[in-house]
């Protein structure tokens, strides 16, 4: 039988705290891992009656809920923090940290939490098998900061008196669906507003009186609603609470742990289901045919905020006060983890079709290297942010939500930043190279394996965290002899960034970040192997020379910026190529992080949507290939029907062109994280070096041509646009500007030099190098992410 922390809240009235001195400053109770949906379970509800009955007896002057989201989108600090005000503990003495996933975590937020609140001495409130670990755990992350640190064991705090007998509603007969209106909480009484997604008593008992009536058999369903009579404006408005979840989730949550079916529950935030009629008053409603009972409508919103407007002023004022005192600023320490996971095909037992050349792929025939996904893992105590990179041609925005969503981490405190090394010599991951061009060469067993590789690094990363220092570097290479610029003008970002990250106690090792610009392509389409291209022997090297795990980022790689080669060398000499240029850009690494400068500050992330319209002509015809890694959209912004994904291609091909207002859109996205004075801007796409840079006035030519006399179709120059570029737009030090981050829509060429021949196929390419936009998502796409990243900068 599943139990939750709710059905604590209900009758457990704790008398008034003691007048005892406290023992300790506070009471940490510790999180126990929230199952799938946001289901509390008896651990958890045990730690925190507990936690309850301790400082009833006076142990403490504080509670501390520890725990985040393992799964659903509600923390484990929120549910505690609920059943410790439900059971009778002021809302003003519960503290909550809502980040935590693991006992390091529990341990290192905690302590960010104590510090601010002036909190000196506390108790771990866990079970008996965990209290000395997690004891260890806090002393070693504290750092001496502790004055005292007890622990107190939570087992058989949870016994049959803490479980009240609620009466189920009195029906008359049996009902298809029963109706329970949570739209009005009546207030509770403190010196402030409480967050809305606290349940209130009523709440819990018409819940619990509801579930009572479906355990009794009288009712087959529950529909909690939060209906307006009359009014859907003010419904729509008020659905979602203030913080992250509803009331009517509360109330899923509540129900769920009590033993209704899952599947039994249906709910609205008042957005799908609106009481409109008069009969709801009178408790009898008819929706869709079958009977239901609408049970105890409740009190008007008016009376909530007139009950609350009650609170004296100077109460308010005080209270604010004491926040102010307890919130002054303190400098964010760092927690860091990093590792890799292996995620090479097999080609001797699967195809594997390699991405990159051509219009349809090539069937792997062996392992040059192995393929990694590398993660770095950092937060200051309050947000978290994982930076993982993968030896991959490209991702997609789909498959970057779906770990997102996998991990739990969809806002809030945690953002996950995916970006692909872009190597040409990996598996097809776009679905745009199988074995007939149109033909997606995306394997759907390794798209699962990716994905459990890097849910499963992050997770396993997050539990690992310790406290960190960080520093950065950085340099400008002499690109001759490394790499090269093959389309007009000729720009090369020099820039090379490296973030070491080692832990605090010991000085060992932990990560080497490093950002470079050139194409993983030293390998041409004649090599027939799986390998990451240069950034594996980089990584290699940087990983040897006790760097901790390389995660290589790729920089403004468009352009073309490709490694400088014999490209008409056997692929043994390309090999040689591949190793020489991984080891000079480590080493020019390494060299940046001799003089490393410490990095402080904080974590912090931040993203925009963004919307392009699909103009390439090649995209158009094989849009079902695209369809599986973009949500599709009309100029509208609704999403296609599936129907159009196919329809529109042969309206493309049979009428061309097809017309602007008929053509599908992508969703993709921006992004920026701030790891203290290190900002990193993730491009969805390839961009540009002059984009990022400028450099149209030949400062970044590097010897070579600003255009080649042989040119028979220069771009204008006069035409480029101005500056500030977007390197300068980060106002960082250490600003790094990633491609192929989050997403991959091919290259960003600059609207000003955007050629390609009006057909079908897009062939002809006109005169000079304008390859790039046969690869691009289109000519709008450039101006629409630049635009992007001027609001995130903002």
């Amino acid at each position: 039988m599943r139990f939750a922390s709710f059905l604590l809240f209900v009758f457990l009235g704790f008398p008034a705290k003691a007048a005892d001195p406290a023992s300790y400053d506070a009471l940490i109770v510790l999180g126990a891992g929230a199952p799938p949906e946001g289901w509390a379970n008896p651990v958890l509800v045990e730690r925190v009656c507990k936690g309850a009955q301790e400082w009833k007896a006076g142990r403490a002057g504080r509670l501390v809920m520890s725990g985040g989201t393992t799964a659903g989108h509600i923390a484990e600090a929120e549910m505690m923090r609920a059943v410790a005000v439900a059971m009778g503990v002021p809302a003003a003495d519960v503290l909550i940290e809502p980040s935590s996933i693991s006992t390091v975590e529990n341990a290192a937020f905690s302590l960010r939490v104590a510090r601010a609140a002036r909190i000196g001495s506390a108790a771990l409130v866990t079970h008996r098998s965990h209290l000395d670990r997690a004891k260890e755990t806090f002393e070693r992350v504290g750092g001496g900061y502790w004055k005292d640190l007890g622990a107190i064991a939570a087992d058989g705090a949870l016994t049959p008196a803490c479980f009240p007998s609620v009466k189920p509603l009195g029906l008359g007969s049996t009902v298809d669906m029963l109706i329970i209106d949570v739209s009005e909480d009546q207030p509770i009484e403190e010196l402030f507003d409480l967050p809305e997604d606290v349940p209130t008593r009523r709440l819990v008992e018409e819940v619990l009186a509801a579930g009572q009536t479906y355990r009794a058999g009288m009712a087959k369903r529950l529909y909690f609603t939060e209906p307006v009579l009359f009014s859907s404006t003010a419904a729509a408005s008020r659905g979602a609470a203030r913080g992250h979840i509803s009331r009517t989730e509360l109330a899923r949550i509540v129900a769920s742990a009590i033993g209704v079916a899952f599947d039994d529950i249906t709910i609205s935030s008042a957005r799908r289901f609106v009481v409109a009629h008069p009969e709801a008053e009178a408790g009898r409603l008819r929706p869709g045919g079958r009977d239901a009972v609408v049970a105890r409508p409740s009190e008007p919103g008016a009376q909530r905020r007139a009950a609350r407007a009650g609170v004296p002023a100077m109460k308010r004022f005080l209270f604010a006060v004491v926040v102010a005192s307890a919130t002054l600023p303190v400098q964010a320490k760092f927690f860091a983890a990093a590792g890799k996971a292996d995620i090479t095909p097999d080609p001797s037992r699967d195809t594997v079709w390699l991405a990159g050349y051509g219009a349809s792929g090539r069937r792997a025939e062996g392992i040059q290297q192995p393929l990694y996904v590398r993660g770095l893992v950092v937060s200051d105590g309050e947000r978290t942010a994982a930076l993982v990179a993968l030896d991959s041609f490209g991702l997609q925005r789909e498959d970057v939500l779906s770990w997102r969503r996998e991990l739990g981490w969809t806002g809030g405190e945690r953002y996950l930043f995916a970006a692909a090394t872009h190597s040409h010599s990996a598996p097809d991951t776009l679905g745009l190279w199988g074995r007939f061009p149109g033909l997606s060469g995306y394997d759907a067993a390794y798209r699962r394996r990716v994905r459990a590789a890097v849910v499963g690094l992050v997770r396993e990363l997050s539990g690992k965290l310790e406290e960190a220092e960080i520093a950065a570097g950085r340099t400008d290479v002499d690109p001759r002899g490394l790499c090269t610029d093959d389309r007009a003008p000729f720009v090369i970002d020099p820039e090379l960034e490296a973030v070491r990250v080692r832990g605090a106690a010991k000085h060992e090792p932990i990560a080497t970040l490093v950002r470079w610009s050139c194409h993983p392509v030293t390998f041409t389409e004649a090599n027939r192997n799986i390998s990451p291209d240069f950034p594996g022997p980089l990584c290699d090297r940087i990983e040897s020379s006790g760097g901790g795990a390389c995660v290589y980022l790729s920089g403004s790689v468009g352009g073309h910026l490709i490694p400088e080669t014999d490209r008409s060398a056997p692929v043994a000499r390309q090999l040689e190529d591949v190793h020489r240029i991984g080891a000079a850009v480590a080493g020019a690494a390494l060299k940046a992080l001799a003089k490393a400068e410490p990095i402080r500050g904080d974590v912090r992330f931040r993203s925009e949507s963004v919307r392009v319209p699909v103009e390439n002509s090649r995209y158009l015809a094989f849009l079902p290939a695209l369809a599986p890694g973009h949500r599709l959209l009309d100029a509208s912004g609704a999403a296609l029907p599936d129907w159009k994904k196919y329809w529109l291609p042969i309206r493309h091909l049979v009428r061309f062109p097809l017309p602007a207002r008929l053509r599908p859109w992508v969703e993709t996205e921006a992004s920026v994280v701030d790891i203290g004075s290190v900002r990193i801007a993730g491009v969805p796409a390839e961009i540009f070096p002059e984009e990022v840079l400028g450099g149209y006035d030949g400062k970044l030519r590097f010897g070579h041509p600003l255009i080649g006399k042989d040119n028979a179709n220069p771009p204008r120059l006069d035409q480029a646009p101005k500056g500030p570029y977007l390197r300068e737009k980060l106002h960082a030090k250490y600003g790094i500007v990633v491609s192929l981050a989050n997403d991959e829509l091919g290259y960003l060429v600059p609207s000003y030099d955007f050629q390609t021949a009006p057909s079908r196929t897009m062939l002809p390419q006109p005169r000079g190098t304008h390859y790039e936009e046969t690869e691009s998502v289109g000519r709008s796409a450039a101006g629409l992410v630049l635009e992007a990243f001027d609001d995130l900068l903002k």
